[in-house]
């Protein structure tokens, strides 16, 4: 649970080049598919810990200030 509205919450969520930002292991983020919304993609590259890697990820909802998901469909961590 995040303490703060939505509003301020959800720019950072909802754009995928924000995650560099916020969430520290990630190195880059390539949008796949350019009008991001549900269907879309997008390839993180990230370290965790000692290991680099990517995951492509696919929206499959975006509920404007409400709630986003996304599915794992490729990854080079060795995960899946």
């Amino acid at each position: 649970m995040i303490d703060a509205p939505a509003e301020v919450v959800w720019p950072l969520i909802a754009d995928s080049l924000a995650l560099m930002k916020w969430g520290p292991p990630v190195q880059y983020v390539e949008v796949i598919d350019e009008a991001e919304g549900v269907g879309t993609r997008r390839r993180i590259h990230a370290k965790f810990g000692k290991r680099s890697g990517q995951f492509v990820e696919r929206r499959l909802v975006h509920d404007e200030h409400r709630r986003m998901a996304f599915q794992i469909e490729e990854e080079t961590f060795g995960l899946f």
